[in-house]
């Protein structure tokens, strides 16, 4: 089943959806190879396809949340014994990695569903203008969007060191001073953010959204061939290799220059003395590096 119109991601999946019935140069045929169609599981994949490769980074970030969400709530758990309490941020820190661990499991296994796989990536709007059909909205990537928005905010708050410095005795997370005190929850929210930011890079920068590739002859771009062979070089995977490299520097560039300015302008850099020592060194270079 070969079909380039791009009309709104066609696919085996959505063949599925329709009952069987393709489309071949404007008309409607109906497949007769067995009832393939008919009868393919939707868990198994059409022939000659094989899933999208961010669909295994989506089950790397609900590890990941998972790793995070269990770390914070420990010391959400344990905080009783010493008086403290979250605050509204810390609470917002933890319902972020919850969320995160809920979506990322959701769509980590619905994209191996063939119906979950077709509503999560399927367009939202129809085709035509409009600024919500221009932007090719799909649920994945608004599911993205708003979790990463939540990570940008959420985590500036675990990595806080300059909590412990609080006059209203805020909690330290993960910091503590210039300190890396619950190593767990400082590499796993990092992991979170930044895989989220990659498949968030990664969809928006997709010109076909849907969630499988089509096996295709490197000699003739428009022949299926068998599943042990070679992905052609003209294949949606290599549509958005350049976007995406460019847009995750971006990316990367303002964590670091973000990080960093927090460090130093922070309590442990303050003062023309302090501002001398190796670490104020560091974070005056990771600004400029950025």
């Amino acid at each position: 089943y070969d079909d380039d119109d791009d009309d709104g991601g066609r696919d085996w999946d959505a063949t599925l959806q329709r009952g069987g019935r393709r489309r071949r140069g404007g008309d409607d045929t109906t497949t007769n190879n067995n009832d393939t169609i008919q009868q393919h599981h939707p868990w198994i994949l059409p022939p000659y396809h094989r899933l999208a490769p961010r669909i295994d980074v989506w089950f790397a970030f609900a590890v990941a949340s998972c790793a995070s969400v269990a770390s914070i709530s420990q010391i959400h758990a344990s905080l009783p014994d010493y008086g403290w309490a979250f605050s509204p941020t810390d609470n917002f820190a933890l319902s972020t990695c919850a969320l995160s661990f809920v979506f990322g499991s959701g769509v980590a296994v619905g994209m191996r569903f063939g119906p979950a796989r077709v509503a999560l990536t399927r367009r939202l709007c129809s085709m035509g203008p409009g600024p919500c059909s221009a932007l090719n909205l799909t649920a994945e990537l608004v599911i993205l969007t708003v979790l990463l928005v939540f990570w940008c905010v959420a985590v500036p708050v675990v990595v806080n060191g300059n909590a412990r410095y609080s006059a209203n005795r805020e909690v330290p997370l993960a910091v503590a001073g210039t300190e890396i005190w619950n190593s767990n929850l400082f590499y796993s929210s990092w992991a979170s953010f930044l895989l989220c930011t990659y498949l968030w890079v990664e969809v928006v920068t997709l010109p076909d959204r849907r969630g499988t590739l089509r096996l295709l002859d490197p000699a003739s771009p428009t022949t299926l061939i068998g599943g042990h062979s070679k992905w052609s070089s003209s294949g949606v995977r290599t549509q958005n290799v350049f976007s995406k490299r460019w847009a995750l520097l971006l990316f990367t560039s303002l964590i670091v220059m973000s990080a960093s300015v927090v460090a130093y302008s922070g309590p442990v850099c303050h003062g023309m003395l302090l501002r001398t020592t190796s670490y104020c060194t560091r974070a005056m270079m990771g600004v400029l590096m950025a």
